[in-house]
């Protein structure tokens, strides 16, 4: 069985495995901010706790203190995330963190068109670093990547905002020219509905 929306599509164990990692980052990204004021501190180090090495180097360079074009990723598609992406989950599936029974009144899902992007650094300096030069989300975020979900070409990440940043985020996503971070509950309110049913069953 599959829940459509023109050529958006998840299967019903995509959907089980977004809910099971929902719990998972929610309670992460809470673990990671705890004493953070998005609105008051810088937001590039807070949620990219995580830094693995890619082609011999950090995927995240801290090294600058005043440019926040050191974030860059330079992961704009699934084969070259995917890898990283299992190492982050790995990470915080071994913490064994408490999760939360109603994580959806914790935060909110969103998705990135991966390799679409402004590159013009306007969200990244609104957001004081929460979303990196090319408008990728912080890597503590991410969740799951499916391909063709919002586009007929392409990729996109699911990944977690943790309700002290929504506001932050909702003005960097208005910086967007391409529109290339959006809710999910705005952008496929059909599965989003599911999903939220589904989270709610599974706290009776």
């Amino acid at each position: 069985m599959w829940c459509k929306e023109g050529n958006k599509t998840l299967t019903n164990n995509e959907i089980d495995k977004l809910i099971g990692l929902i719990y998972l980052t929610s309670s992460w990204t809470s673990h990671l901010i705890q004493g953070h004021d998005f609105n008051k501190k810088r937001n590039d180090k807070v949620l990219r706790k995580t830094n693995p090495i890619v082609n011999g180097k950090p995927l995240y360079d801290f090294s600058n203190n005043d440019d926040y074009g050191q974030l860059t990723t330079h992961l704009n598609n699934k084969k070259d995330i995917t890898p990283v992406l299992n190492l982050s989950l790995r990470i915080r599936i071994k913490e064994r963190l408490p999760q939360f029974q109603k994580p959806l009144d914790f935060g909110r899902i969103a998705c990135k068109k991966l390799g679409m992007s402004n590159i013009d650094g306007n969200a990244e300096d609104i957001g004081k670093g929460f979303l990196d030069t090319f408008d990728n989300p912080p890597i503590d975020t991410w969740m799951m990547i499916k391909s063709n979900f919002q586009t007929e070409l392409g990729d996109t990440l699911f990944y977690w905002v943790p309700i002290e940043a929504e506001e932050l985020m909702k003005r960097s996503m208005e910086e967007e020219l391409f529109k290339s971070n959006t809710w999910l509950d705005e952008e496929d309110q059909g599965l989003y509905d599911i999903i939220k049913e589904k989270l709610k069953n599974q706290n009776l």
